[in-house]
Protein backbone atom coordinates (compact mmCIF):
# COMPACT_ATOMS: atom_id res chain seq x y z
CA UNK A 1 0.00 0.00 0.00
CA UNK A 2 2.73 2.31 0.69
CA UNK A 3 4.34 1.66 -2.73
CA UNK A 4 1.41 2.11 -4.55
CA UNK A 5 0.49 5.88 -2.73
CA UNK A 6 4.57 7.04 -3.38
CA UNK A 7 3.48 5.94 -6.99
CA UNK A 8 0.41 7.39 -7.26
CA UNK A 9 1.80 10.93 -5.55
CA UNK A 10 4.59 10.67 -8.46
CA UNK A 11 1.81 10.12 -11.15
CA UNK A 12 0.29 13.37 -10.06
CA UNK A 13 3.16 15.29 -10.00
CA UNK A 14 3.79 13.98 -13.39
CA UNK A 15 0.40 14.91 -14.55
CA UNK A 16 1.14 18.49 -13.42
CA UNK A 17 -1.16 18.24 -10.59
CA UNK A 18 -0.37 21.16 -7.83
CA UNK A 19 -1.27 18.89 -4.92
CA UNK A 20 -1.66 15.36 -3.37
CA UNK A 21 -3.72 14.65 -0.09
CA UNK A 22 -2.28 11.68 1.97
CA UNK A 23 -5.20 10.86 3.85
CA UNK A 24 -4.66 7.50 5.95
CA UNK A 25 -5.54 6.29 9.32
CA UNK A 26 -2.75 7.54 12.36
CA UNK A 27 0.37 4.59 12.56
CA UNK A 28 -0.51 3.39 8.51
CA UNK A 29 2.70 4.78 7.62
CA UNK A 30 2.45 8.41 6.41
CA UNK A 31 5.81 9.29 6.73
CA UNK A 32 7.35 6.40 5.30
CA UNK A 33 5.08 7.49 2.43
CA UNK A 34 6.85 11.32 2.41
CA UNK A 35 10.25 9.43 2.70
CA UNK A 36 9.79 7.85 -0.73
CA UNK A 37 8.24 10.90 -2.40
CA UNK A 38 11.12 12.86 -1.65
CA UNK A 39 13.12 9.97 -3.50
CA UNK A 40 11.04 9.68 -6.07
CA UNK A 41 10.32 13.34 -6.94
CA UNK A 42 14.10 13.98 -6.96
CA UNK A 43 14.75 11.43 -9.71
CA UNK A 44 12.15 13.48 -11.21
CA UNK A 45 14.33 16.94 -10.87
CA UNK A 46 12.84 18.38 -7.62
CA UNK A 47 15.99 19.47 -6.30
CA UNK A 48 14.50 21.65 -3.06
CA UNK A 49 12.06 20.17 -0.67
CA UNK A 50 10.10 21.56 2.46
CA UNK A 51 9.21 19.53 5.69
CA UNK A 52 6.79 20.62 7.74
CA UNK A 53 5.83 18.91 11.07
CA UNK A 54 4.82 19.88 14.48
CA UNK A 55 8.01 20.03 16.73
CA UNK A 56 11.79 19.36 17.09
CA UNK A 57 11.24 16.24 18.73
CA UNK A 58 9.74 14.83 15.13
CA UNK A 59 11.88 16.44 13.14
CA UNK A 60 14.39 14.16 14.78
CA UNK A 61 12.36 11.26 14.91
CA UNK A 62 11.77 11.64 11.20
CA UNK A 63 15.12 12.13 10.58
CA UNK A 64 15.95 8.48 11.93
CA UNK A 65 13.13 7.14 10.67
CA UNK A 66 13.65 8.08 6.28
CA UNK A 67 17.64 8.38 6.29
CA UNK A 68 17.91 5.69 4.38
CA UNK A 69 15.68 7.59 2.03
CA UNK A 70 18.28 10.02 1.71
CA UNK A 71 17.58 13.60 2.85
CA UNK A 72 19.89 15.81 0.90
CA UNK A 73 18.07 19.23 -0.10
CA UNK A 74 15.43 18.97 2.71
CA UNK A 75 14.65 21.92 4.75
CA UNK A 76 12.61 20.82 8.15
CA UNK A 77 10.84 23.50 9.40
CA UNK A 78 7.89 23.60 12.51
CA UNK A 79 5.20 25.11 12.41
CA UNK A 80 6.05 27.36 15.68
CA UNK A 81 9.13 27.82 13.83
CA UNK A 82 7.07 29.67 11.06
CA UNK A 83 4.81 31.69 13.28
CA UNK A 84 8.25 32.77 14.82
CA UNK A 85 10.02 33.42 11.91
CA UNK A 86 7.53 33.25 8.87
CA UNK A 87 7.92 30.60 6.24
CA UNK A 88 10.98 29.56 3.96
CA UNK A 89 10.77 30.66 0.90
CA UNK A 90 8.79 27.91 -1.62
CA UNK A 91 9.63 28.63 -4.53
CA UNK A 92 10.18 25.83 -7.10
CA UNK A 93 10.04 23.77 -4.32
CA UNK A 94 8.35 20.48 -3.16
CA UNK A 95 6.70 20.70 0.49
CA UNK A 96 5.69 18.19 2.64
CA UNK A 97 3.14 19.07 5.11
CA UNK A 98 2.80 16.25 7.82
CA UNK A 99 0.29 16.58 10.57
CA UNK A 100 -1.42 18.76 7.64
CA UNK A 101 -4.51 19.81 9.31
CA UNK A 102 -2.90 21.87 11.53
CA UNK A 103 -3.17 24.35 8.33
CA UNK A 104 -6.83 24.23 8.57
CA UNK A 105 -7.78 26.96 10.74
CA UNK A 106 -8.05 30.16 8.60
CA UNK A 107 -7.54 31.97 11.60
CA UNK A 108 -4.11 30.91 12.68
CA UNK A 109 -0.33 31.17 11.69
CA UNK A 110 -0.32 27.81 10.44
CA UNK A 111 -2.75 28.47 8.16
CA UNK A 112 -1.27 31.69 6.45
CA UNK A 113 2.27 29.81 6.33
CA UNK A 114 1.15 27.11 4.60
CA UNK A 115 -0.72 29.05 2.18
CA UNK A 116 1.98 31.05 1.17
CA UNK A 117 3.97 27.97 0.25
CA UNK A 118 1.29 26.48 -1.39
CA UNK A 119 1.02 29.58 -3.58
CA UNK A 120 4.81 29.49 -4.32
CA UNK A 121 5.61 25.94 -4.62
CA UNK A 122 5.96 23.23 -7.07
CA UNK A 123 4.24 20.55 -5.40
CA UNK A 124 2.77 20.20 -2.12
CA UNK A 125 1.54 17.29 0.10
CA UNK A 126 -0.82 17.35 2.64
CA UNK A 127 -0.10 14.16 5.23
CA UNK A 128 -2.77 14.21 7.70
CA UNK A 129 -5.18 11.33 8.84
CA UNK A 130 -7.56 13.73 9.67
CA UNK A 131 -7.88 16.43 6.02
CA UNK A 132 -11.26 17.94 6.66
CA UNK A 133 -14.53 16.94 9.03
CA UNK A 134 -16.64 18.85 6.21
CA UNK A 135 -16.02 20.06 2.71
CA UNK A 136 -16.05 24.00 4.52
CA UNK A 137 -12.38 22.75 6.12
CA UNK A 138 -11.22 22.12 2.69
CA UNK A 139 -10.39 26.14 1.93
CA UNK A 140 -6.85 25.04 3.17
CA UNK A 141 -6.16 23.30 -0.30
CA UNK A 142 -7.74 26.09 -2.04
CA UNK A 143 -4.92 28.09 -2.21
CA UNK A 144 -3.24 25.35 -4.57
CA UNK A 145 -5.89 25.81 -7.16
CA UNK A 146 -7.48 22.33 -7.02
CA UNK A 147 -10.90 23.75 -6.90
CA UNK A 148 -9.88 26.85 -9.87
CA UNK A 149 -11.91 25.26 -12.44
CA UNK A 150 -15.44 24.14 -10.28
CA UNK A 151 -18.31 26.45 -10.83
CA UNK A 152 -21.83 26.44 -9.90
CA UNK A 153 -24.81 28.92 -10.62
CA UNK A 154 -26.69 29.58 -7.68
CA UNK A 155 -29.18 32.09 -5.95
CA UNK A 156 -27.75 35.13 -3.74
CA UNK A 157 -29.47 36.59 -0.68
CA UNK A 158 -31.35 38.88 -3.07
CA UNK A 159 -33.39 36.26 -5.15
CA UNK A 160 -30.09 36.43 -8.25
CA UNK A 161 -28.84 33.93 -9.49
CA UNK A 162 -25.14 34.27 -9.49
CA UNK A 163 -22.49 32.07 -10.87
CA UNK A 164 -19.81 30.38 -7.75
CA UNK A 165 -16.67 29.60 -8.56
CA UNK A 166 -13.89 27.87 -6.56
CA UNK A 167 -13.88 26.13 -3.32
CA UNK A 168 -17.17 28.25 -2.39
CA UNK A 169 -18.69 26.81 -5.68
CA UNK A 170 -17.36 22.78 -4.24
CA UNK A 171 -18.88 23.48 -1.33
CA UNK A 172 -21.78 24.39 -2.23
CA UNK A 173 -22.37 21.47 -4.51
CA UNK A 174 -21.55 18.87 -1.71
CA UNK A 175 -24.45 20.08 0.95
CA UNK A 176 -22.66 23.36 1.98
CA UNK A 177 -24.77 26.94 3.06
CA UNK A 178 -23.50 30.23 1.11
CA UNK A 179 -24.07 33.46 2.34
CA UNK A 180 -23.90 36.80 0.61
CA UNK A 181 -22.26 39.37 2.66
CA UNK A 182 -22.04 41.23 -0.27
CA UNK A 183 -21.98 41.44 -3.99
CA UNK A 184 -18.31 39.87 -4.15
CA UNK A 185 -17.92 38.27 -0.97
CA UNK A 186 -19.22 34.93 -0.12
CA UNK A 187 -19.33 33.29 2.73
CA UNK A 188 -19.20 29.44 3.36
CA UNK A 189 -20.59 27.28 6.33
CA UNK A 190 -21.82 24.13 7.28
CA UNK A 191 -25.34 23.73 8.68
CA UNK A 192 -25.22 22.39 12.55
CA UNK A 193 -28.10 20.17 12.16
CA UNK A 194 -26.66 18.74 8.82
CA UNK A 195 -25.49 15.68 9.01
CA UNK A 196 -21.40 15.38 7.10
CA UNK A 197 -21.49 12.05 6.14
CA UNK A 198 -22.63 11.71 2.58
CA UNK A 199 -20.94 15.24 1.54
CA UNK A 200 -17.63 13.70 3.35
CA UNK A 201 -17.97 10.52 1.01
CA UNK A 202 -18.90 12.76 -2.00
CA UNK A 203 -16.25 15.13 -1.22
CA UNK A 204 -13.78 12.01 -0.69
CA UNK A 205 -14.46 10.69 -4.43
CA UNK A 206 -14.06 13.70 -5.94
CA UNK A 207 -10.71 14.06 -4.91
CA UNK A 208 -9.91 10.76 -5.80
CA UNK A 209 -10.88 10.91 -9.37
CA UNK A 210 -9.00 14.42 -9.80
CA UNK A 211 -5.92 11.58 -8.86
CA UNK A 212 -5.05 13.57 -5.27
CA UNK A 213 -6.32 11.95 -2.59
CA UNK A 214 -5.89 8.69 -0.53
CA UNK A 215 -7.25 7.35 2.62
CA UNK A 216 -6.61 4.25 3.31
CA UNK A 217 -7.21 2.46 7.14
CA UNK A 218 -4.68 1.04 9.43
CA UNK A 219 -4.87 -2.60 8.39
CA UNK A 220 -4.24 -4.74 11.66
CA UNK A 221 -4.82 -7.98 12.86
CA UNK A 222 -7.98 -7.81 15.35
CA UNK A 223 -6.31 -9.49 17.95
CA UNK A 224 -3.07 -7.07 18.08
CA UNK A 225 -5.97 -3.97 18.70
CA UNK A 226 -7.92 -3.84 21.58
CA UNK A 227 -10.33 -0.57 22.42
CA UNK A 228 -12.69 -0.59 25.67
CA UNK A 229 -14.77 2.23 27.44
CA UNK A 230 -13.54 2.18 31.24
CA UNK A 231 -16.57 3.35 33.20
CA UNK A 232 -16.75 4.99 36.20
CA UNK A 233 -18.61 6.77 38.79
CA UNK A 234 -18.03 10.19 39.81
CA UNK A 235 -17.80 11.45 43.38
CA UNK A 236 -21.52 12.93 44.45
CA UNK A 237 -19.09 16.08 45.16
CA UNK A 238 -18.32 16.28 41.18
CA UNK A 239 -21.68 15.33 40.18
CA UNK A 240 -23.44 17.77 42.65
CA UNK A 241 -21.05 20.65 40.95
CA UNK A 242 -21.50 19.60 37.65
CA UNK A 243 -25.30 20.12 37.93
CA UNK A 244 -24.97 23.29 39.95
CA UNK A 245 -22.87 24.71 36.71
CA UNK A 246 -25.73 23.71 34.17
CA UNK A 247 -27.96 25.74 36.44
CA UNK A 248 -25.82 28.74 36.82
CA UNK A 249 -25.00 28.59 32.75
CA UNK A 250 -28.96 28.29 32.15
CA UNK A 251 -29.57 31.65 34.41
CA UNK A 252 -26.80 33.08 32.83
CA UNK A 253 -28.20 32.92 29.12
CA UNK A 254 -31.62 33.81 30.28
CA UNK A 255 -32.80 37.46 28.54
CA UNK A 256 -29.44 37.13 26.91
CA UNK A 257 -29.20 38.42 22.86
CA UNK A 258 -28.24 35.18 20.67
CA UNK A 259 -24.82 35.98 20.34
CA UNK A 260 -24.01 36.57 23.72
CA UNK A 261 -26.36 33.14 24.44
CA UNK A 262 -23.75 31.76 21.89
CA UNK A 263 -20.69 32.45 24.15
CA UNK A 264 -21.99 31.60 27.42
CA UNK A 265 -23.18 27.71 26.05
CA UNK A 266 -19.59 27.73 24.58
CA UNK A 267 -17.63 28.99 27.51
CA UNK A 268 -19.82 26.34 29.63
CA UNK A 269 -18.80 23.35 27.76
CA UNK A 270 -15.50 24.55 27.77
CA UNK A 271 -15.94 24.31 32.01
CA UNK A 272 -17.92 21.36 31.75
CA UNK A 273 -15.62 19.66 29.51
CA UNK A 274 -12.71 20.52 32.23
CA UNK A 275 -14.80 19.54 35.16
CA UNK A 276 -15.33 16.13 33.92
CA UNK A 277 -11.23 15.24 33.32
CA UNK A 278 -11.21 16.76 37.20
CA UNK A 279 -13.61 13.86 38.10
CA UNK A 280 -12.04 11.32 36.25
CA UNK A 281 -7.97 11.93 37.89
CA UNK A 282 -8.34 9.76 40.86
CA UNK A 283 -10.29 6.98 38.95
CA UNK A 284 -7.22 7.04 36.27
CA UNK A 285 -4.74 6.59 38.55
CA UNK A 286 -6.38 3.99 40.05
CA UNK A 287 -6.76 1.99 37.04
CA UNK A 288 -2.80 2.79 35.79
CA UNK A 289 -1.58 1.54 39.22
CA UNK A 290 -3.62 -1.46 38.51
CA UNK A 291 -2.33 -1.98 35.07
CA UNK A 292 1.21 -1.75 35.98
CA UNK A 293 1.00 -4.54 38.87
CA UNK A 294 -0.21 -6.33 36.22
CA UNK A 295 3.33 -5.56 34.11
CA UNK A 296 1.93 -2.92 31.77
CA UNK A 297 3.60 0.33 30.51
CA UNK A 298 0.92 2.63 30.81
CA UNK A 299 0.20 6.15 29.10
CA UNK A 300 -2.14 8.59 29.92
CA UNK A 301 -3.44 11.27 27.81
CA UNK A 302 -5.21 14.43 29.33
CA UNK A 303 -5.66 17.85 28.51
CA UNK A 304 -3.81 19.22 31.43
CA UNK A 305 -4.96 22.84 31.92
CA UNK A 306 -3.18 24.42 35.17
CA UNK A 307 -5.17 25.65 38.44
CA UNK A 308 -7.53 28.01 38.26
CA UNK A 309 -10.72 29.52 39.42
CA UNK A 310 -13.87 28.95 37.69
CA UNK A 311 -15.56 31.44 40.23
CA UNK A 312 -13.28 34.28 38.96
CA UNK A 313 -12.06 35.65 35.41
CA UNK A 314 -9.26 37.41 34.23
CA UNK A 315 -9.10 40.91 32.05
CA UNK A 316 -10.59 40.29 28.13
CA UNK A 317 -7.46 40.47 25.77
CA UNK A 318 -8.53 43.09 23.54
CA UNK A 319 -8.61 45.40 27.33
CA UNK A 320 -5.22 43.83 28.00
CA UNK A 321 -3.86 44.47 24.27
CA UNK A 322 -5.16 48.35 23.92
CA UNK A 323 -3.68 49.07 28.08
CA UNK A 324 -0.41 47.00 27.59
CA UNK A 325 -1.43 44.95 30.63
CA UNK A 326 1.14 41.64 30.61
CA UNK A 327 3.07 39.48 32.90
CA UNK A 328 2.31 38.77 36.18
CA UNK A 329 -1.05 41.72 35.85
CA UNK A 330 -2.46 40.24 32.65
CA UNK A 331 -2.84 37.26 34.35
CA UNK A 332 -4.69 38.30 37.54
CA UNK A 333 -8.05 36.51 38.28
CA UNK A 334 -10.82 39.08 39.35
CA UNK A 335 -13.86 37.65 41.75
CA UNK A 336 -17.63 39.40 41.05
CA UNK A 337 -17.10 42.45 42.90
CA UNK A 338 -14.39 43.78 41.55
CA UNK A 339 -15.83 42.34 37.77
CA UNK A 340 -18.96 44.85 39.00
CA UNK A 341 -17.20 47.78 40.32
CA UNK A 342 -14.79 47.86 36.99
CA UNK A 343 -17.62 47.38 34.27
CA UNK A 344 -19.68 49.93 36.46
CA UNK A 345 -16.53 52.35 35.97
CA UNK A 346 -16.78 51.64 32.41
CA UNK A 347 -20.20 52.35 31.51
CA UNK A 348 -19.94 55.45 33.12
CA UNK A 349 -17.29 56.81 31.22
CA UNK A 350 -18.42 59.18 28.32
CA UNK A 351 -19.10 57.51 25.52
CA UNK A 352 -16.61 59.18 23.12
CA UNK A 353 -14.04 58.44 25.73
CA UNK A 354 -15.11 54.66 26.06
CA UNK A 355 -12.22 52.26 24.52
CA UNK A 356 -12.76 48.52 24.72
CA UNK A 357 -14.52 46.81 28.39
CA UNK A 358 -12.89 45.03 30.94
CA UNK A 359 -14.73 41.97 30.64
CA UNK A 360 -16.64 40.50 28.02
CA UNK A 361 -20.34 41.78 29.13
CA UNK A 362 -20.99 37.31 28.70
CA UNK A 363 -18.27 36.83 31.01
CA UNK A 364 -20.11 39.39 34.07
CA UNK A 365 -23.16 37.84 33.48
CA UNK A 366 -21.11 34.46 34.71
CA UNK A 367 -19.68 35.93 37.12
CA UNK A 368 -22.91 37.84 38.53
CA UNK A 369 -24.73 33.90 38.82
CA UNK A 370 -21.77 32.33 40.15
CA UNK A 371 -22.14 35.00 43.16
CA UNK A 372 -25.92 34.33 43.36
CA UNK A 373 -25.47 30.55 43.75
CA UNK A 374 -22.76 30.77 45.59
CA UNK A 375 -20.45 28.46 43.77
CA UNK A 376 -16.80 28.20 44.16
CA UNK A 377 -14.21 25.57 42.93
CA UNK A 378 -10.90 25.77 41.57
CA UNK A 379 -9.22 23.20 39.28
CA UNK A 380 -6.54 21.45 40.13
CA UNK A 381 -3.48 21.20 38.17
CA UNK A 382 -4.06 17.87 36.09
CA UNK A 383 -0.63 16.37 35.62
CA UNK A 384 0.70 17.09 39.53
CA UNK A 385 -2.87 15.69 40.88
CA UNK A 386 -2.18 12.46 38.68
CA UNK A 387 1.27 11.99 40.01
CA UNK A 388 0.24 12.62 43.76
CA UNK A 389 -2.65 9.97 42.75
CA UNK A 390 -0.26 7.25 41.64
CA UNK A 391 2.16 7.55 44.62
CA UNK A 392 5.86 7.47 45.07
CA UNK A 393 5.17 3.41 44.28
CA UNK A 394 4.80 4.01 40.22
CA UNK A 395 7.30 5.62 38.25
CA UNK A 396 6.21 8.77 36.16
CA UNK A 397 7.23 11.19 33.56
CA UNK A 398 5.35 14.12 31.94
CA UNK A 399 5.40 14.72 28.16
CA UNK A 400 3.51 18.29 28.30
CA UNK A 401 3.93 21.68 26.85
CA UNK A 402 5.27 22.54 30.76
CA UNK A 403 8.43 21.37 30.53
CA UNK A 404 11.35 22.01 27.71
CA UNK A 405 11.19 19.99 24.49
CA UNK A 406 14.04 18.57 25.62
CA UNK A 407 12.90 17.34 28.89
CA UNK A 408 10.20 16.24 26.80
CA UNK A 409 12.37 14.23 24.95
CA UNK A 410 14.17 12.19 27.94
CA UNK A 411 10.89 11.51 29.53
CA UNK A 412 9.78 9.81 26.49
CA UNK A 413 12.96 7.91 25.88
CA UNK A 414 12.63 6.98 30.09
CA UNK A 415 9.41 5.68 29.01
CA UNK A 416 10.12 3.96 26.35
CA UNK A 417 13.14 1.98 27.62
CA UNK A 418 10.94 0.59 30.25
CA UNK A 419 12.83 3.08 33.12
CA UNK A 420 9.44 4.68 33.48
CA UNK A 421 6.28 2.63 34.12
CA UNK A 422 3.81 5.63 33.36
CA UNK A 423 3.76 8.55 30.73
CA UNK A 424 1.49 11.32 31.73
CA UNK A 425 1.05 13.32 27.84
CA UNK A 426 -1.44 16.19 27.20
CA UNK A 427 -3.10 15.64 24.13
CA UNK A 428 -1.47 19.50 22.57
CA UNK A 429 1.59 18.23 23.32
CA UNK A 430 1.67 14.13 22.23
CA UNK A 431 -1.61 14.05 20.68
CA UNK A 432 -0.48 13.97 17.58
CA UNK A 433 2.48 12.84 15.19
CA UNK A 434 4.45 11.07 18.20
CA UNK A 435 4.77 7.19 17.97
CA UNK A 436 4.78 5.45 21.40
CA UNK A 437 4.17 1.57 19.96
CA UNK A 438 7.00 -1.09 20.27
CA UNK A 439 8.24 -2.61 17.74
CA UNK A 440 10.85 -4.34 19.25
CA UNK A 441 8.64 -7.30 21.08
CA UNK A 442 11.12 -6.82 24.46
CA UNK A 443 8.58 -4.00 26.29
CA UNK A 444 5.92 -4.53 29.01
CA UNK A 445 2.67 -4.53 27.00
CA UNK A 446 1.62 -0.98 26.70
CA UNK A 447 -1.73 0.51 27.47
CA UNK A 448 -2.87 4.11 26.52
CA UNK A 449 -5.44 5.47 28.98
CA UNK A 450 -7.75 8.38 27.11
CA UNK A 451 -8.91 10.51 30.18
CA UNK A 452 -11.14 12.89 28.64
CA UNK A 453 -12.48 13.10 24.83
CA UNK A 454 -11.18 15.96 22.73
CA UNK A 455 -13.02 18.78 21.42
CA UNK A 456 -13.71 17.09 17.73
CA UNK A 457 -14.05 13.40 15.78
CA UNK A 458 -10.20 13.93 13.83
CA UNK A 459 -8.71 15.11 17.36
CA UNK A 460 -10.57 11.10 18.59
CA UNK A 461 -8.88 9.61 15.75
CA UNK A 462 -5.09 11.07 16.13
CA UNK A 463 -4.95 10.45 19.92
CA UNK A 464 -6.23 6.90 19.11
CA UNK A 465 -3.22 6.56 16.57
CA UNK A 466 -0.63 7.20 19.01
CA UNK A 467 0.02 3.44 20.39
CA UNK A 468 -2.04 1.49 17.56
CA UNK A 469 1.00 1.77 14.77
CA UNK A 470 1.95 -0.39 12.00
CA UNK A 471 5.26 -2.36 13.47
CA UNK A 472 3.03 -3.55 16.74
CA UNK A 473 4.58 -6.95 17.01
CA UNK A 474 2.36 -8.00 20.54
CA UNK A 475 -1.75 -6.78 21.52
CA UNK A 476 -1.76 -3.05 22.27
CA UNK A 477 -5.01 -1.84 24.55
CA UNK A 478 -6.79 1.93 24.03
CA UNK A 479 -8.79 2.51 27.01
CA UNK A 480 -11.38 5.58 26.86
CA UNK A 481 -12.86 6.49 30.21
CA UNK A 482 -16.03 7.88 31.03
CA UNK A 483 -18.03 9.10 34.15
CA UNK A 484 -21.17 7.44 33.53
CA UNK A 485 -23.31 9.56 36.72
CA UNK A 486 -22.35 12.61 34.24
CA UNK A 487 -24.80 14.07 31.94
CA UNK A 488 -22.23 14.73 29.28
CA UNK A 489 -21.03 11.21 29.28
CA UNK A 490 -23.76 9.40 30.57
CA UNK A 491 -25.02 7.76 26.99
CA UNK A 492 -21.27 7.56 25.76
CA UNK A 493 -20.48 5.12 29.17
CA UNK A 494 -23.06 2.84 28.42
CA UNK A 495 -22.31 1.28 25.21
Amino acid sequence: NQVEDIGSIARAFGDGKPLYVIGSSPGSGKTFVLGGVIKELRAKGVEKFVYVTESQQLIKQVKRDLKDFGLEGVEFVTYAGMATHGPPNAADAAVLVDEGHKAKNPETSAYAAVKSMAEKSRFIVYSTATPFENVVEAEYLAPTGIFDDVWVHATNNQGKKVRLTGHSAWSYIHGADVFWKNENTVHVSWPREKDETASFIAANSWLKKQGVYTHRPLALPDEMVKFSLYSVQASEEDAGRFEDVLEIYGAAMRGKSPKDQGNISMHGINLQKRMLEASKLQHAANRAKALVEQGKQVIMFVNGKSRRPVDKFRLSEPYRKERGIKGKAGQRYYDFNEISDMMAAWKQTPSKERKRPPFAPFIASIAEQMHAHGFSYTFPPVVRELEKFLGDDVSSVEYTGDISDAQAEENLKAWKSNKAQVIIATISKGGTGLSYHDTTGKMPTRVQLNVNLPWSGTAVEQVDGRLVRLGIVKPSYIEWIFSSNIPFERRLSAI
